[in-house]
Order: C-alpha cells, then sequence, then structure tokens
C-alpha cells in the first residue's frame, strides 16, 4: 500500500536510547530487553477551517471595534484518539511505497467526528483569547500518517502480549502554550 507519511526524523538506535532512558524504569522494563523494533504508521487528518468572530463589548462599545474579523487555521487530529490539536504548520510529507497492511493503523472515529471535534476546540481557543463567540465552517481535511518506532519488551509469554514503548519517529512533540 502507498502512503503519505511524516518525514523521518528519529534513527532507530536513538529511538531505542529514548526508550531505554527514564520511560522503561518507570514501567519497570529497565532489566528485560528488547525482543523488537518495528515503524508502525497511525492515520492522522489535517482539518482547515474558517474562523468569522464579532467584536465583543468591550471591543465594540469603547474601542469603537465593529469590524467581523476571519481568520484560517489548520488542525491536526489522531486518528487513534481523536484529539485535535492547533498547528502552525505542515510537517514534511513524504510518500513511502509497499508498506505492509499490519503496520498501518487506519482511523477508528469518523471524520464527522474529527470535525465536531475540530470546531469545538477552535471556538474554544477563540472565546478564550479574543473574548468572543465564532463561528467555525469547515473547510478542507486531508489524510497522512505518523510514524512511531514500536520498542517491545519480552515475548509472548502465557498469552500475554509484550509491553511497548511507542516513540516518535518525526520528532514532533505536543506542547501545551500558556
Amino acid at each position: 500500500m502507498d502512503i503519505n507519511v511524516f518525514k523521518i526524523k528519529v534513527k532507530k538506535e536513538k529511538a531505542i536510547k529514548m526508550a531505554r532512558g527514564l520511560r522503561s524504569t518507570f514501567m519497570g522494563l529497565s532489566n528485560k530487553k528488547i525482543s523488537d523494533v518495528r515503524m508502525h504508521y497511525v492515520e492522522v487528518k489535517f482539518i482547515t477551517c474558517n474562523l468569522t468572530y464579532r467584536p465583543n463589548f468591550i471591543e465594540k462599545y469603547l474601542f469603537k471595534d465593529n469590524e467581523i474579523k476571519q481568520q484560517k487555521i489548520l488542525m491536526i487530529a489522531d486518528g487513534s484518539t481523536c484529539e485535535v490539536a492547533i498547528v502552525s504548520g505542515k510537517p514534511n510529507i513524504v510518500s513511502i511505497k509497499n508498506v505492509e497492511e499490519n503496520y498501518i493503523q487506519p482511523s477508528s472515529y469518523s471524520d464527522e467526528i474529527m470535525i465536531n471535534n475540530c470546531k469545538k476546540i477552535a471556538s474554544r481557543v477563540v472565546r478564550r483569547n479574543m473574548g468572543s463567540f465564532a463561528e467555525v465552517d469547515f473547510e478542507k481535511i486531508e489524510s497522512c500518517y505518523r510514524p512511531y518506532w514500536l520498542i517491545l519488551y519480552g515475548g509472548e509469554r502465557g498469552g500475554k502480549n509484550p509491553k511497548c514503548i511507542p516513540v516518535c519517529a518525526d520528532g514532533c512533540g505536543s506542547y501545551r502554550s500558556f
């Protein structure tokens, strides 16, 4: 299967080093051997929305600002958890050919649910930052895959799955801005 993925920036050796760090000690995996390291792709959606918002009461009467403002925002929705975040721009995307089906995880949620979550988050952000309510209109949706290194500890013993630590292979992270 041919897919579009984020450009891979974290090498396999660095992912193993990151997994052996602080995470493995908290999970009780510091003395266990790594049984397998493999690449896994999770579907994400880029959703573009148009925001239209009017000035709030204070802006309207004190500053005489009656202008209706419009803005276009780009959001990313994770296909496995339906979590939504505002992004400043798209990362570098490359095309990969002949990826096996069992290494690809398609989205567990429909496009409708992801779009509704995007609208909810966008209106909440505008309300908190601008002080006014926004009308959010959906423009377009694009599908892409995000690469992860899966570091598996221990083999399958007694019908139990091995423990897994995922490491983002694209080098991106999600950060809160206050």
